[in-house]
């Protein structure tokens, strides 16, 4: 799962949504992926702790607005270079 939020984020650079949005636009176009909502944050959680996603708060709905960190696509594009092959 990482790894397709990855390739999402490459091709789509200036990339900011909500979690709910995240599932909707991010993974909604991969149908051969059947994530529960546990799973997706969690990866979410793992893409923040690397730095590779920022979190912004909004105050009205409150919610939390998750947008890609450009200062660490390089970062990424190794992660991804490194565990492509893998799948």
């Amino acid at each position: 799962m990482v790894l397709d939020l990855i390739q999402y984020i490459f091709k789509h650079r200036n990339a900011k949504d909500t979690f709910d949005g995240i599932i909707q636009w991010w993974i909604s176009s991969e149908p051969r992926f059947k994530w529960k909502k546990e799973e997706v944050q969690a990866t979410i959680d793992f893409l923040v702790s690397k730095g590779w996603l920022k979190i912004r708060y909004i105050q009205s709905p409150p919610q939390r607005i998750y947008a890609v960190n450009k200062e660490r696509i390089e970062e990424m594009e190794a992660f991804l270079e490194k565990y492509e092959g893998l799948e």
